[in-house]
């Protein structure tokens, strides 16, 4: 008992020691900040554009990943029940193409209008009119595994 009194009075000590020294020898000079007092200006403009925003897809995509938008204006998504969806202009939501996964991190569309799609299980998809075509499932003799290592490839992205 007696030496554990002695432990907690020499580890207060210490601290004490500590606190002092800090405060008698720190090279910090507080300077009190003085704000100006508030202006009779006009505040700023209440802004809710936000609050007027359309949610694209809202209860018709089942978790969308990622999205990008064409050159002539159509967007595309990746959902978890394994489809690339577009948008079309006019407003109409298209099951574009089936990717058989729902592990897919993110697209992006390449100069040439292909999507190209980063799936955690596959590896990077290219994914086009045509059908969906696997790209690569190994990096430098490492299979993919997450989104980071698929943006870190060379492709003709824009």
């Amino acid at each position: 008992m007696a030496l554990k009194h002695l432990l907690t009075s020499f580890v207060l000590a210490c601290l004490l020691a500590f606190t002092l020294q800090i405060y008698f020898s720190s090279p910090i000079s507080p300077v009190s900040l003085h704000l100006p007092p508030p202006s009779s200006a006009p505040r700023l403009p209440k802004n809710n554009i936000l609050q007027k925003v359309t949610k694209l897809g809202d209860g018709l995509l089942l978790k969308p990943e990622d999205v990008d938008v064409d050159k002539e204006g159509t967007i595309y998504t990746a959902t978890r029940d394994g489809w690339i969806k577009r948008l079309h202009k006019n407003g109409n939501w298209e099951n574009w193409k089936r990717v058989n996964t729902d592990t897919v991190l993110g697209i992006t569309i390449t100069e040439e209008g292909d999507v190209v799609a980063c799936d955690t299980e596959e590896g990077l998809l290219k994914i086009t009119e045509n059908g969906v075509k696997l790209l690569t499932s190994h990096v430098n003799g490492s299979k993919i595994s997450c989104k980071i290592k698929c943006l870190a490839i060379d492709l003709p992205f824009r």
